[in-house]
């Protein structure tokens, strides 16, 4: 069926007596571009009001996890992102042949080698191992900064890097930061309603059931 709009009435004409009541607008079908952006409002609604009914029998600390499923879900729905590339941030795979490690084999632990080995399984980061091995102390320098997911990634990977790919390289090499890196990203992605959440209300709770 289609969707009707309402106008905005006409205005009233100068020196019309007080208290004329402005005539009713008239009804009209609603472009293809109103109707898509009346879509978004409603699904953008929908989907925020599910996740806070969710969250409310969560766990602190099962809330991002909650919050990172959804916005998975909706970025391979809406195409954003491939359920390949979801599927290395949440497997975090391993190259069963990744090779010599070359002069990354004095500071780089060899079990994160083969991680990284296995992202060149995605376009993007094709000879990432041959870049690093190449330009070994600044690599370095990154995977020790106190806090890589804001740190400055070497070579060419700051500038053509998006932030998920920022997240699925720390998933490899520095696992203990991407918790606060997921934040970051759902914010990005979502809005900050999805990260941090006021504090329960009972009363507006109870004036909802």
């Amino acid at each position: 069926p289609n969707v009707l709009l309402t106008e905005a009435p006409p205005p009233l004409p100068d020196g019309a007596p007080e208290g004329t009541v402005a005539a009713e607008g008239k009804p009209r079908e609603a472009t293809d571009a109103e109707l898509a952006a009346r879509c978004v409002v409603v699904i953008n609604s929908i989907t925020r009001t599910v996740f806070n009914y969710i969250r409310r029998g969560l766990f602190e600390m099962d809330k991002l996890t909650v919050a990172t499923i959804l916005t998975l879900r909706i970025a391979v729905n809406d195409n954003t992102l491939t359920s390949e590339e979801v599927e290395y941030l949440i497997e975090g795979k391993m190259s069963p042949d990744p090779g010599n490690m070359g002069p990354l084999s004095e500071w780089l632990p060899t079990s994160i080698w083969p991680r990284i080995k296995a992202l060149e399984g995605l376009k993007r980061f094709a000879g990432l191992g041959d870049s690093m091995q190449s330009d070994s102390d600044e690599w370095q320098k990154w995977f020790d900064s106190e806090m890589p997911e804001v740190a400055k990634f070497p070579g060419d990977y700051q500038k053509s890097l998006s932030a998920f790919d920022r997240l699925i390289v720390l998933r490899a090499m520095r696992p203990d930061r991407v918790t606060t890196s997921l934040r970051s990203w759902i914010d990005e992605m979502m809005g900050k309603e999805y990260v941090f959440q006021k504090p329960f209300d009972m009363a507006a709770t109870f004036a909802e059931t």
